[in-house]
């Protein structure tokens, strides 16, 4: 089973009915991620560095958006594998492995200019801290009002 968190501060970003239906997404798309790319989700990868971002497993996956939409449509048409399909709006997220369910945690999007806040360290060194900091909190509270889940 695919469990999905959204943390407090992207569910605040996007809404909570948007974050619901993003999650629902995620979940769809990491149950059966070799049908699922290209429509939402595209390229989906690890990170090099920095080390607080490598040493908790984070992950990246390149999200549609309207300037490679045609792109990605015809990437699928032509039947592309999936790190064929990118883009500079990039959603950061890792997996609470010690939290029952397992679950992922959906915690920023980088957008406007991904890459360029992928390739800034002391911003991934930021991300890496909030991502321990929402897995401590979410852990040690279990889930309340503050986050979105899907199950």
């Amino acid at each position: 089973m695919t469990a999905v968190v959204i943390s407090r501060s992207l569910t605040a970003e996007m809404g909570e009915e948007f974050a619901y239906q993003f999650a629902r997404d995620f979940k769809a798309y990491k149950s059966d991620q070799a049908e699922n790319y290209g429509v939402i989700f595209g390229r989906d990868k690890g990170f090099l560095y920095p080390d607080i971002v490598v040493k908790n497993g984070l992950q990246h996956v390149h999200l549609v958006q309207e300037s490679v939409l045609s792109d990605w449509k015809q990437r699928w048409i032509d039947q592309e594998p999936q790190e064929n399909f990118t883009s500079n709006k990039i959603l950061v997220y890792g997996q609470m492995t010690e939290v029952s369910f397992t679950p992922h945690l959906l915690l920023t999007i980088l957008d406007p200019g991904g890459h360029a806040q992928m390739s800034d360290i002391e911003r991934m060194k930021a991300v890496g801290e909030e991502f321990e900091e929402e897995y401590f909190r979410y852990s040690s509270r279990l889930p309340s009002d503050k986050w979105v889940i899907v199950k």
